[in-house]
């Protein structure tokens, strides 16, 4: 009884759970194989390797947005091979904040309704909360001189940081982070990393973050190398 209540308290402790997942490109150009990987409540996860070693997929298949062959996927205690595009998408918007590293931001919106997204999506809030919560980031990711501006007025170290913005604004169980940093320079890398883990702290939020910058890695609880992580 004591080893099952043990097990069961390592279990709830789990935000992501990978387990003989296989994933493959359509054109079979790229095979990913990942016998097991776990990450736990509260860690922050560097993710390093060469360019096309599957690291972005790594993110994908967590988040949802790609799907495996086989294997297990658990992700905030729900498997993803299992749930629906509806409810995968729903925990996205409510637990998940994903920075891609292409942005995707939304061209037609302002960078001020560009970070609040979620709140449109969730309708989870009230107009103060959200109003405090964007003039909150802003400051802190050096953006509120820019929320009147749009994604085709920003630099690429100003659309990061607004992505950035978005991740967050939802206080999110997860992050995934695809080379936040990649685009700014060292000073405002570091005071962007040190908002980015402020803000998992205030949350108790997981990071699980791709990383080229080798200068960061002493930051995070654990290093994963995509190489050895893939069992081809």
């Amino acid at each position: 009884m004591a080893n099952r209540n043990l097990k069961n308290a390592a279990s709830s402790l789990h935000q992501i759970h990978l387990e003989n997942v296989i994933y493959q490109t359509s054109d079979g150009q790229f095979q990913l194989n990942i016998n097991s990987f776990d990450v736990f409540q509260g860690e922050r996860i560097a993710v390093t390797g060469p360019s096309g070693s599957g690291k972005t997929t790594l993110l994908s298949l967590i988040s949802g947005y790609k799907s495996a062959i086989s294997g297990t996927i658990e992700v905030l205690g729900s498997d993803q091979r299992t749930c629906s595009e509806k409810e995968r998408e729903a925990r996205r918007i409510e637990q998940i904040g994903v920075v891609f590293q292409d942005f995707r931001l939304i061209e037609y919106l302002s960078v001020r309704d560009n970070i609040s997204l979620a709140s449109f999506l969730s309708r989870s809030d009230t107009d103060l909360n959200i109003r405090d919560r964007i003039e909150s980031i802003a400051d802190q990711l050096q953006l509120k001189s820019l929320l009147h501006r749009y994604p085709n007025q920003l630099s690429q170290g100003e659309r990061q940081r607004t992505a950035i913005g978005r991740a967050i604004f939802q206080q999110p169980k997860l992050i995934l982070a695809d080379e936040p940093t990649g685009n700014l320079d060292p000073v405002t890398a570091a005071k962007t990393l040190d908002f980015l883990f402020n803000a998992i702290e205030l949350s108790s939020a997981t990071l699980v973050m791709v990383t080229h910058d080798h200068s960061l890695l002493s930051r995070f609880t654990r290093q994963l190398d995509m190489t050895q992580l893939n069992a081809v």
